[in-house]
């Protein structure tokens, strides 16, 4: 999944609660004031859309898909390149939401180590949903 670049979970707070970039060899890393602009801008876009739909917006020679979620009121965000289509960011979305809600419901602690194990384990799993598939049934279980 190479036309993905990063994904974004905000908050009810509007507050990045998880970001993770994929580099694919080769790829430009997101100059990092560039990023926390877009972020500032999503945030603030992601404040104002209700959940259940997924939304997208285009940023120069980027897409960004956004999945609001009724239930915790986070918003899931895909950064992609222009060759994603919305039904595969749709797919990958709905399984980051789901992957989030296996890891972290019923687990939100105000401690701050558990939290960071949480966010650690899920971060191994969306690394393991973006590895690249050996062949299209394997990719296909995935989404």
């Amino acid at each position: 999944m190479r036309d993905i670049l990063g994904v974004y979970i905000i908050d009810n707070d509007a507050k990045v609660f998880f970001e993770q970039e994929i580099y694919s060899q080769g790829s430009e890393n997101i100059n990092e004031a560039i990023l926390s602009r877009i972020i500032i801008t999503l945030q603030k876009f992601a404040e104002e859309l209700g959940g259940g739909n997924i939304h997208k917006i285009e940023i120069g020679k980027n897409q960004v898909f956004i999945l609001g979620d009724e239930l915790t009121e986070y918003k899931f965000i895909l950064w992609c390149n222009q060759k994603i289509k919305q039904k595969m960011a749709q797919n990958v979305l709905g399984e980051i939401k789901n992957i989030f809600i296996d890891t972290f419901m019923g687990q939100y602690h105000k401690d701050q180590e558990k939290l960071i194990k949480l966010k650690s384990k899920f971060s191994d799993k969306i690394s393991k949903l973006f590895e690249k598939p050996k062949d299209v049934s394997g990719f296909l279980k995935k989404i």
